[in-house]
């Protein structure tokens, strides 16, 4: 009826309670120097967390470096017919966002999401965002932004996509509209984000 305690030596993984099998590598358990638990396994991998007749879950944050990011413009925007780029951003987080160059580059396989806006110019015209994986069309998947009703008032939209990638895709906004004429509007209204949802 009591408690049964196992006291570590120290307060690396090299103190704690190893696991081990035929395998070279083992899985070590241990509390650190700030009193936090840690699983490590030796060999690196995957860590598998797996409940037999349901769901296993995990109360509290979970903390990682998945990718994540949001750019945006802050000056007028780019010509007909480019590829959207951006000069600012408030999140980059891992740095697989090329703000300057408007591209995306997929660091770990994964689904994302991704979502995209604009706003068009008050002008008789039709305004598209185009989103492209390695420089490919996906689909007929686009933002459009339509102002031939009155061809007085600024339009604006966003759009949001989930896509399976695999390590090193790109993804990036092509811009068009149906004249050629007319830049992209920019300054803050044109803007480009992104997160790993899960991994595959």
């Amino acid at each position: 009826g009591g408690v049964l305690g196992i006291r570590q030596k120290g307060d690396t993984s090299s103190d704690g309670i190893a696991l081990t099998s035929s395998h070279s590598n083992s899985t070590r358990m241990y509390k650190d120097g700030s009193g936090h638990f840690n699983i490590y396994n030796t060999g690196g991998g995957t860590l598998t967390l797996e409940n037999v007749t349901g769901n296993a879950e995990i109360s509290g944050y979970l903390k990682s470096a998945n990718p994540a990011f949001y750019a945006y413009r802050t000056t007028t925007g780019n010509a007909d017919g480019a590829y959207i780029t951006y000069d600012s951003s408030y999140v980059n987080l891992g740095n697989h966002m090329n703000v300057s160059g408007g591209i995306f580059t997929c660091p770990v396989a994964g689904i994302y999401t991704f979502t995209w806006g604009s706003i068009g110019r008050n002008s008789n015209n039709i305004y598209r965002y185009y989103i492209r994986k390695n420089n490919s069309q996906i689909d007929d998947v686009h933002l459009r932004a339509d102002n031939t009703a009155t061809g007085t008032e600024y339009s604006t939209g966003e759009r949001t996509v989930m896509v399976s990638l695999v390590a090193t895709d790109t993804i990036r906004i092509h811009y068009q509209d149906s004249t050629g004429s007319d830049d992209d509007y920019g300054y803050n209204y044109t803007y480009f984000q992104g997160h790993l949802i899960s991994y595959t």
